[in-house]
Order: C-alpha cells, then structure tokens, then sequence
C-alpha cells in the first residue's frame, strides 16, 4: 500500500497514503507498446486521468479473479492463486517508532 518509489518520482495512483485505512487498487494493463510507453509516462507525471489501461480504486477490501487462475504474491512472497479477497484489518500490526 505505499503510493511511489524513488522518492516520489514515480506515483502508482492519486491520494495514496499508508495510513488512511484502505488498499489503494491500481491496474496497470497495457494492450501493446505504445499503451506501456503512454502509461509509463502518465506515472511518470502522476497523470491520473481516466486511461483504459490505467485504473486506481480504493477499498476496504478487493475481490481478484482472473482468468486463467494466476499466481498471487505480496511482497514477494507467493499467497496461492486467484481468485482471492485482499483486505485490510485495521491496528492489526504494533509498530515501534523513534519519538522526536
């Protein structure tokens, strides 16, 4: 759920934040070259217009399905195949943080 890399140059959707309580759901399917061209360079900018091959949602939760069946990882690790349900359980993780 974090919404760039490589400080801030690169956006992957529109009001992302790690700490709003949501997944931030971004679908980056481009058909061919010149869409992948097109969408690297709207993230690129942090366009966020609607793009057929560009589509961010936000959610408490996220039914994926495709087809055929696809593997399912997170952060690198394999979860199982699609169909699943992503979701968010809020205060779940305890976290230790430097005071100021």
């Amino acid at each position: 759920n974090f919404g760039s890399i490589l400080d801030e140059r690169l956006t992957f959707g529109p009001d992302i934040a790690v700490d709003d309580g949501l997944l931030d759901c971004c679908v980056i399917a481009p058909r061919g070259v010149l869409d992948a061209l097109r969408i690297m360079w709207r993230i690129a900018r942090a366009d966020f217009r609607d793009d057929p091959a560009l589509v961010s949602r936000k959610g408490a939760s996220f039914f994926l399905e495709t087809f055929p069946p696809q593997r399912l990882q997170a952060d690198g690790e394999l979860l199982g195949l699609t169909p699943a349900t992503i979701g968010v359980l809020p205060l779940a993780a305890r976290m230790i943080v430097p005071g100021r």
